[in-house]
C-alpha cells in the first residue's frame, strides 16, 4: 500500500487482487476482503438469471459468483474486468453492487474442469467449473431444482441455476 498526497486529498492504491487471492487468502472460509471495494478480472464461466460465474486460471480458488440483481450483461466466454463490493452471503463468497464493468474480450476459451470426487467438492472450488464423474443422484430435484449426489465419498447438491438437468434418483 502506498499513500499519495494530492493537496488535500490522500489516496490509498492497494493492488488489484486476482480472484484467487480474493478467494484462498483465508482458506478457513470467509474472504479476507469481505467488505472491500476490488477490481478484478477473469473469463465469464457460466450465467444465471442474476448473475454469472467469474474465473482467472484453472483449478482451486479460482471462481467467484458475481451478483447483479438484474439480467448479465455479458455473455459466456467474455474477459471482463468489473469492480465491486465482495460480500460473504450465506458461506459464499461473491462480488456485488458493481460500480464497473469492461468487456475486454468475447468468445474466450473457458478454462478446464477440474475433476474431483464428491468429498472433495469444498470451498476451495467454489465458483469454479468442475467435473464430477461415476456419482449417483440420491434425490431428484426438488422444488427448487436442488439435487444431490454421491460418488462414495460425500454427499453434496446440486442445483440447475447454471446448468439445466433433470436429475432422477438412482441415475
Amino acid at each position: 500500500n502506498a499513500a499519495v498526497n494530492s493537496e488535500s486529498a490522500v489516496f490509498t492504491i492497494i493492488p488489484t487482487p486476482t480472484i484467487n487471492t480474493i478467494q484462498s487468502d483465508n482458506t478457513s472460509g470467509a474472504s479476507n476482503f469481505d467488505g472491500s471495494i476490488v477490481k478484478t478480472s477473469g473469463v465469464v464461466t457460466g450465467l444465471a438469471s442474476k448473475a454469472y460465474f467469474l474465473q482467472d486460471g484453472e483449478g482451486a480458488w479460482n471462481g467467484v459468483y458475481v451478483y447483479l440483481n438484474a439480467t448479465p450483461g455479458v455473455a459466456v466466454g467474455d474477459n471482463v474486468t468489473i469492480e465491486g463490493e465482495v460480500d460473504e452471503y450465506y458461506g459464499l463468497t461473491e462480488i456485488k453492487t458493481l460500480t464497473s464493468t469492461v468487456v475486454n474480450s468475447t468468445g474466450n476459451a473457458l478454462p478446464a474442469p477440474v475433476t474431483i470426487t464428491t468429498g472433495q467438492l469444498t470451498e476451495q472450488y467454489e465458483g469454479v467449473l468442475v467435473k464430477i464423474v461415476n456419482a449417483t443422484v440420491i434425490t431428484g430435484n426438488d422444488s427448487y431444482n436442488v439435487y444431490t449426489m454421491n460418488d462414495g465419498s460425500g454427499v453434496v447438491s446440486g442445483d440447475d441455476d447454471v446448468y439445466k438437468y433433470t436429475a432422477v434418483a438412482g441415475e
